[in-house]
């Protein structure tokens, strides 16, 4: 999930100008002190899109000076500030808190403009963790010692420039044509943030929106944590994405039948001149045991399976006809969910999704709103765990907020202002509580605000008693044609159950621990192979803003704050989490990037990795016994 608690679509527009910061050429000054000492003088902006407002801004130097007074940032982000003299040149640069509230890092190496934006901190991340191996947090803590010490960094950075620079054009960005290859216009060049003019800007704008785009980037802490692993950046908007690719499937033989669907356009495109579906409008299906789909009446052959990082998604098998995919889900389980109706001409994202346009799904009067929500009557005061930047609500709704939520008999509810009412004309309600392979259990309620924008309701449900357990309100905004801005506001049941935090409790007091793989599938593509060990450290107290956390890294490596892991993370939500207590150990189950985690009585853990729909795939253990069995050498 997001450290930044629901700042995708913030934290991605300020990776935009932050980026735009870095690229110009830069002059500077000198001054005096009382004691007629030649000061240096240093200046630039610091952003994130916007200026970063009011954040501190510390330099640690090579003579291990810093600077003379107390430098913050103005409402623009500009700062400046002054070191002692030119010898103290090198100087480490950190920023921290403001508005966005934000981390960030850079380089000085001369007098003059020095910018503090993402573009330098990514930079810098990738060529200390390729000099030392090194976080950002670890570098600037004692920058003058081991392998990205102050001086490598400095006559390496044309090497880290040129290193960002390369991955930017690969995803597909177009630079400012100042920053040629040997430049460190990110660093050192003046930056005045003017999206409308300035091409730094634009490239910051760029990022922002494939990291909103990203599925599996929740923001910019998370983008820098994934590039320095080794990951490819999210492609560009409106260019070919990088990864992706399919291989032949086969049709669960459960799934063969015929059936009738209706087609809902939701927040898709609806079919326009791509498909001939209307809302609401019947559609005859066969899924045949050949492999193939019979589509009103249309057969289509050769199924196949798209690939995530290499492993295909066999949750769906997927039909073409032209450029139009049916993705029919789910045929691990063989338990039917829906068919997505996509666009392959307009691929989206890393791994080629095509942009959505509606699906074909059981007709829901079989199960109304009303039915179904209206057992839930009743008054519930969730607290807010996650929100977006972007997400405005009829109140305030800070992080930890208590929010009435009203659910009548006859299924209507009522949050924050908002009514969603099964009589409106524009309501439409989605039952996604019937696949217990879901991650998360819900029923959805959406009406239209106005043109172009829709807002949702889920009803996230406990998968033993379908009580609530959580709410998320979902802003849907169509930009143009297949691009869409959306911002969320999620809002959990408190308190936690008392087992789940005994669980984590217990689990931290063995934090950080060392587990060793055991079980690899070679066709499962989790980033370990056997006999690998990874260290998993459990961090927060299951508060609001401190929130269960786990990060897995590669032994002897570190990574900055909670949920950046090198080779994953979990935050825990009641929503997608599932706690058992069984015979010798209790589990607790996250869905939403399909691990579990066992605790044995006896003080023994299991991480269980499983596939998309909750086959075991990969398992590290500590347990000697079983590393051994597997011809590992104990930690």
């Amino acid at each position: 999930m997001n450290i930044y608690q629901g700042s995708r679509l913030q934290l991605a527009a300020t990776v935009f100008c932050g980026l735009l910061l870095g690229g110009c050429l830069g002059g500077g000054g000198s001054g005096s002190d009382p004691g007629g000492t030649t000061s240096i003088s240093l200046s630039g902006t610091a952003a994130t899109g916007s200026g970063i407002n009011n954040a501190t801004i510390t330099a640690s130097c090579a003579d291990g000076s810093g600077f003379i007074q107390t430098v913050s940032t103005g409402a623009d982000g500009s700062w400046s500030g002054e070191i002692a003299s030119s010898s103290a040149l090198p100087c480490a640069l950190q920023l921290t808190g403001g508005t966005p509230n934000i981390t960030l890092h850079s380089l000085a190496t001369q007098a003059g403009t020095v910018n503090i934006t993402p573009l330098t901190d990514l930079a810098l991340g990738l060529q200390i963790n390729l000099l030392s191996g090194q976080t950002l947090t670890d570098w600037f803590a004692a920058p003058r010692e081991g392998g990205s010490n102050l001086a490598s960094l400095s006559s390496t950075l044309t090497e880290a420039a040129d290193t960002l620079r390369g991955l930017l054009l690969g995803a597909g960005f177009t630079l400012p044509a100042n920053w040629s290859a040997g430049a460190t216009t990110p660093f050192n060049a003046p930056f005045v943030a003017d999206p409308a003019t300035d091409p730094y800007d634009q490239l910051l704008e760029s990022l922002a929106e494939s990291i909103a785009e990203d599925v599996n980037l929740a923001d910019y802490p998370a983008l820098l944590s994934s590039i320095v692993a080794g990951a490819s950046f999210p492609s560009a908007p409106g260019s070919p994405p990088a990864g992706g690719g399919t291989v032949a499937a086969t049709i669960n033989p459960q799934l063969v039948g015929n059936t009738t669907l209706i087609f809902k356009a939701g927040i898709g495109e609806g079919c326009g001149t791509l498909c001939s579906f209307t809302e609401n409008q019947q559609v005859p299906v066969v899924v045949n045991a050949d492999n193939s789909l019979v589509i009103n009446g249309k057969t289509l052959t050769n199924p196949y399976y798209r690939l995530f990082s290499n492993t295909p998604n066999r949750a769906e098998i997927i039909w073409k006809d032209g450029n139009i995919e049916y993705a029919l889900t789910n045929n691990e389980s063989g338990e039917f969910s829906e068919i997505n109706i996509g666009d392959s001409a307009r691929p989206n994202g890393p791994f080629n999704v095509p942009t959505f346009i509606g699906q074909l799904r059981e007709n829901v009067i079989s199960s109304p709103a009303s039915a179904l929500i209206g057992p839930l009557a009743g008054s519930y005061s969730p607290v807010v765990v996650e929100k977006s930047s972007r997400f405005t609500g009829n109140s305030s709704l800070p992080l930890g907020d208590t929010v009435e939520v009203i659910v009548s008999n006859d299924g209507v509810v009522s949050i924050d202002g908002y009514e969603f009412d099964p009589s409106q004309p524009t309501y439409d309600f989605f039952n996604a509580s019937t696949s217990t392979s879901q991650p998360e259990l819900y029923y959805q309620a959406t009406v239209t605000e106005a043109e172009g924008v829709t807002l949702s309701l889920a009803i996230l449900l406990d998968a033993n008693d379908r009580q609530p357990v959580a709410w998320r309100l979902t802003r849907t905004t169509q930009l143009g044609p297949g691009s869409f801005s959306v911002s969320k506001l999620d809002l959990e049941e408190r308190p936690i159950p008392q087992d789940v935090n005994d669980f984590f409790t217990d689990l931290k007091a063995l934090s950080p621990v060392v587990l060793t793989l055991v079980v690899d599938e070679p066709t499962f593509s989790s980033g370990l192979a056997l006999c690998d060990q990874v260290v998993l450290t459990l961090e927060g107290d299951g508060s609001v803003t401190s929130p269960w956390t786990y990060d897995l890294n590669p032994p002897g490596f570190t990574t900055p704050g909670a949920a950046t892991g090198a080779l994953g993370f979990d935050v825990y939500r009641r929503s997608y989490a599932r706690y058992s207590d069984e015979t010798g150990s209790r589990r607790l189950a996250l869905r939403l990037r399909s691990r579990d985690l066992l605790l044995t009585d006896d003080g023994q853990l299991d991480l269980v990795v499983r596939s998309f729909e909750g086959v075991e795939r990969d398992r590290a253990t500590t347990d000697l016994t079983q590393i051994s069995s597997a011809g590992c050498t104990p930690p």
